[in-house]
């Protein structure tokens, strides 16, 4: 979009909301906490998909009880989006849970085929 242009696009400023907004609470932890609602209340006003991206691994450079970085590998998985009819007919309780569903199911199958 060119700069001359005085407005941006909706769709853009919601993607741009949607990265900051759905990041899971736990940083250094697995715990049962659920996501955040507000990124999911947008999607549904919105009507677009919402795009599950897991970082697995990250834990085992910093551990939770560690104090010292440690080299190791990190997988960015970037799921198949969950489609915009979806999170329109769905309450936000659902769409989140269906997406914390994905990204642990993502990290949990990432540890798998590391530990073959």
């Amino acid at each position: 979009m060119p700069r001359s242009t005085p407005r941006r696009p909706v769709h853009s400023t919601v993607v741009a909301l949607l990265s900051c907004s759905l990041k899971a609470p736990e940083v250094r932890q697995r715990d049962e906490r659920p996501f955040k609602k507000g990124g999911f209340v947008i999607a549904q006003q919105q009507r677009v998909p919402i795009l599950p991206i897991t970082v697995a691994g990250s834990g085992r450079i910093l551990p939770p009880d560690g104090r010292t970085v440690r080299s190791s590998a990190v997988a960015v998985i970037v799921a198949e989006p969950i489609p915009s009819s979806v999170t329109a007919s769905s309450s936000i309780d659902e769409i989140a849970q269906q997406t914390r569903a994905v990204v642990l199911d993502n990290e949990e199958q990432w540890v798998l085929n590391l530990q073959e």
